[in-house]
């Protein structure tokens, strides 16, 4: 307790407070920074120059998904797209699996490329009609990713601000699409 009524000790644990203090603060406003990045990729990114958010990426995604299921269901039933088909439904189940930003960001990707192979395999087929058709380059149409520069414009933003100081508390930055 006498240490305590020390000079010397009492300076050092207002110091040792304030620092503390200070670091939870800054992870805290870090920490909420990251987070209202990483939600834009749900929510979609504010255009200051256009006046309006533009989709969200993950909405977008979403569609593409749908897009990409009701091909596959279309052409299911013809054994010559058997293998086609079933990387479209195994990607679109990796990509429901898919948890991180990066992650989605991949495995769209995969999507992608199963979709266009089936579209390829699929296309001069005589059995289908106009309306499969239609459907899909609707699926080929959300295949096009345009909103991916603006989110990660946000991500560099962030990391010309506040990179240093999440690394150095250890919290981690939000991730690139």
């Amino acid at each position: 307790m006498e240490r305590l009524r020390n000079r010397r000790t009492a300076v050092l644990l207002t110091i040792v407070v304030a620092v503390l203090a200070t670091l939870v603060g800054v992870h805290r406003s870090v920490a909420r920074a990251s987070g209202d990045v990483e939600q834009l990729f749900y929510d979609g990114v504010y255009l200051e120059s256009e006046g309006y958010t533009q989709q969200s990426i993950n909405s977008q995604i979403e569609k593409m998904v749908s897009s990409a299921l009701n091909m596959a269901t279309l052409l299911q039933n013809n054994p010559a797209l058997t293998n086609e088909v079933s990387a479209v439904i195994q990607a679109r189940r990796l990509l429901y699996e898919a948890h991180s930003i990066s992650d989605k960001s991949r495995v769209v990707a995969d999507l992608k490329n199963a979709v266009s192979r089936l579209v390829a395999a699929a296309s001069g087929m005589p059995e289908f009609s106009e309306p499969d058709w239609r459907t899909f380059e609707g699926a080929s149409d959300f295949i096009d990713n345009t909103l991916a520069p603006a989110y990660n414009s946000k991500v560099d933003g962030f990391f010309q601000e506040q990179s240093f100081i999440a690394a150095l508390i250890g919290r981690a930055a939000p991730e690139y699409y």
